[in-house]
């Protein structure tokens, strides 16, 4: 299992990937899941007490984020522990990342 700790080192991770496996938004040779956990020292969130499972998205590379040919740069993380879904875009540069890795590839 492949880990990072900066979104940089996964952003070059996951472009390079998709290079490779020739991925284009909507057309997903070979998908990749990878989970993101953020840290509880988030300075902008409310609580600082958060576990581990509420603290962590699961994303895939087939959002726009990653794909240059699209008009936006979404990028949705699902939370299992809150069965939600957190448009991540908005805070990805914002929030601390204690660590990132793939799950599946």
């Amino acid at each position: 299992m492949k880990h990072f700790t900066s979104w940089r080192e996964f952003e070059d991770y996951i472009y390079q990937f998709n290079r490779e496996n020739d991925n284009h938004y909507n057309h997903i040779n070979k998908p990749l899941v990878a989970n993101i956990v953020f840290s509880n020292d988030t300075e902008d969130w409310v609580r600082h007490d958060y576990t581990e499972a509420e603290r962590t998205y699961r994303i895939t590379n087939s959002d726009k984020w990653w794909y240059g040919e699209c008009i936006g740069r979404s990028l949705f993380g699902y939370c299992p522990a809150e069965n939600g879904v957190l448009r991540l875009d908005d805070y990805i540069r914002n929030w601390k990342i204690e660590r990132i890795y793939i799950t599946q590839e």
